[in-house]
């Protein structure tokens, strides 16, 4: 049969269409449309060729974009990174030391032997050996807190010291050491609980805490206080 055997009908009166290529009913006369045409079978209907148009334009949109930006992050290759070694932290830089004057110093505590309540002086004498640079500040330091807390109580620091724990600090003006020259560093304090006490003092730069020396190396004074009942 002309129409491969698929019977069409009239979708008025339900006759049977003979001629496939028949725009009116043999039986009703009504016109038959697109009913008696049905879409072939190897042609797809028109709404999915629009599907996969629109799919086909979406894709190329895409290609261009991706084109234009570059792949997203997520689609691109990553490589793996290697493990890196740790490293600790640099340690911190020590401040750098400089070279200090020579100095000549000596010391005495007086009287070496009190009783409880007497009045006893510390003395300490430095004097600047070098010809041109002055000394600007110190830090005479005590190893021993206790000849500080125990032996004496400290009552007054002379020529505008201060007490800084086991320390004692001179850095105004008038402490100043120029060249070639000397001064006097008292502490003056009252004996106090029963014993015998000593202490090493070490001379210090105020800036760079390093320790002074005299021409030959020496760094440290001795002090020696004994309280009586």
């Amino acid at each position: 049969m002309a129409n491969d055997g698929v019977r069409q009908f009239c979708p008025h009166c339900n006759a049977a269409v003979i001629e496939p290529k028949a725009k009116y009913c043999e039986k009703c006369g009504r016109l038959l449309y697109a009913a008696v045409h049905p879409a072939s079978p190897q042609d797809p209907p028109p709404t999915k060729i629009r599907f996969v148009v629109y799919i086909l334009v979406g894709f190329f949109v895409l290609y261009l974009l991706t084109a234009a930006t570059g792949a997203p992050e997520s689609s691109q290759t990553r490589r793996p990174e290697k493990n890196k070694p740790l490293t600790s932290a640099p340690p911190p830089k020590a401040p750098e030391k400089i070279l200090l004057p020579k100095v000549e110093f000596a010391g005495q505590v007086s009287p070496r032997v009190a009783a409880r309540g007497d009045k006893v002086i510390i003395r300490i004498d430095v004097k600047n050996l070098d010809s041109s640079r002055t000394i600007e500040g110190l830090r005479i330091l005590f190893s021993s807190s206790d000849f500080l807390d125990e032996g004496l109580a400290i009552v007054n620091v002379m020529s505008g010291g201060i007490q800084d724990g086991r320390a004692f600090v001179w850095q105004n003006e008038g402490t100043k050491i120029p060249p070639r020259e000397q001064r006097s560093f008292q502490i003056v304090g009252k004996a106090n609980r029963p014993g015998k006490y000593e202490s090493i003092i070490q001379i210090k730069d105020q800036r760079t805490a390093q320790v002074y020396e005299d021409p030959q190396g020496n760094s440290e004074l001795v002090a020696k206080l004994t309280v009586m009942h």
